[in-house]
């Protein structure tokens, strides 16, 4: 069943088949661009898996096969910067390279389907 509730947010949903539990990437309008709600989904999945026995293997995938993930969200970054300034835009890139580091420490075997554009952020989720 897939659903949202786990990452608590819309544009991250999760299932579980098995012993796999699946991230999907769902804002394909945005061809998945990785902002702060997206990175905040995939570690809320992560941390709900990473100690149940009944997940073994994790797999990252998007919803559209238009794309992967092409990247950071650099309007959402553009506007931080211009609003915000510089310190809270690189907070902010800085907590999609923490996601991608999670993923890449993570205890379980993690796979991705990069399947359509992958560019950026999008090939350090996958």
């Amino acid at each position: 069943m897939i659903e949202d509730v786990l990452s608590g947010t819309a544009c991250v949903r999760t299932a579980r088949l098995g012993h796999l539990g699946r991230i999907i990437l769902d804002k394909p309008g945005r061809l998945n661009a990785v902002d702060l709600e997206m990175a905040q989904g995939i570690e809320r999945a992560l941390t709900a898996w990473r100690d149940d026995p009944q997940v073994q293997s994790v797999l990252i995938e998007s919803s559209a096969p238009r794309a992967f993930c092409a990247g950071g969200d650099l309007k959402a970054i553009r506007g931080v910067l211009l609003a915000q300034g510089p310190d809270v835009a690189f907070d902010l890139m800085n907590r999609a390279y923490q996601t991608m580091l999670h993923i890449a420490q993570y205890a379980k075997p993690v796979v991705s389907f990069m399947d359509g554009i992958a560019m950026g952020g999008g090939v350090g989720l996958g």
